[in-house]
């Protein structure tokens, strides 16, 4: 395992902060559990801790017919 699997939740996530943040929220979004762990499963949780976001998630989730 390289350095940046243990960071980032996708190689394209270590370009840079944009893409670190936005590859997160995908995984937050799209994947009912993530499988990372350490600071790949802290960024996915970040998310939890703002009801706007796990609301948000909802209703992608909703309208994209995953729940």
């Amino acid at each position: 395992m390289y350095e940046d699997e243990k960071r980032f939740i996708f190689f394209e996530a270590a370009k840079g902060p944009g893409e670190d943040i936005s590859e997160s929220w995908a995984n937050f979004v799209l994947k009912d559990k993530t499988n990372g762990r350490g600071i790949v499963m802290d960024k996915w949780r970040f998310f939890f801790d703002y009801p706007e976001f796990v609301k948000m998630r909802s209703f992608i989730r909703k309208r994209l017919d995953l729940q």
